[in-house]
């Protein structure tokens, strides 16, 4: 087991996901956001990295700043309860999305809410590959570099586990 990505599962994910509310922090979205970050970064950079320096995406889920954005003017606009939760993890009343690259709370969150979001139901709790399919289609998108593959489906694993 992954020592980090059980001390982010249990001391990042976890509370954040409950500060958001009981109806956000079921087992499936718990395991699905920690996998997300572990899929994203292995919780190894916060800051994309690219072969000629830095890129666009933050944070250990690699939000990029338009997600972001997109998330806060279609969505969160219109949920002001989960809006002003996300306000006090962020701790200001206007985060921006360089704030993920240093609060792991406030990145997770954000990746709540991109998951959130989605059509397709959550996978199950406990399915390394329908979560690591879920990442793909509805996160790192057709045009990200992710692939559901077996190392892939691994690190989905190790975050169920953790």
């Amino acid at each position: 087991m992954n020592g980090l990505v059980s001390q982010i599962k249990q001391f990042v994910v976890l509370p954040t996901l409950a500060q958001l509310g009981t109806q956000y922090g079921a087992l499936a979205a718990i395991n699905l956001v920690t996998a997300v970050g572990n899929l994203e970064t292995g919780y190894r950079a916060i800051r994309q990295t690219t072969n000629s320096g830095y890129g666009v995406a933050r944070g250990f889920w690699q939000m990029e700043s338009f997600t972001h954005d997109d998330c806060w003017t279609n969505f969160l606009a219109f949920n002001p309860k989960l809006a002003a939760s996300i306000r006090e993890i962020a701790g200001t009343d206007a985060p921006t999305a360089d704030l993920m690259e240093g609060n792991a709370y406030y990145g997770c969150a954000m990746a709540r809410i991109k998951l959130l979001r989605a059509k397709p139901s959550l996978p199950v709790w406990n399915d390394a590959r329908g979560i690591t399919g879920y990442w793909k289609d509805n996160y790192n998108s057709a045009l990200g570099a992710g692939s559901v593959t077996a190392d892939r489906i691994a690190l989905s694993q190790q975050a169920i586990n953790a």
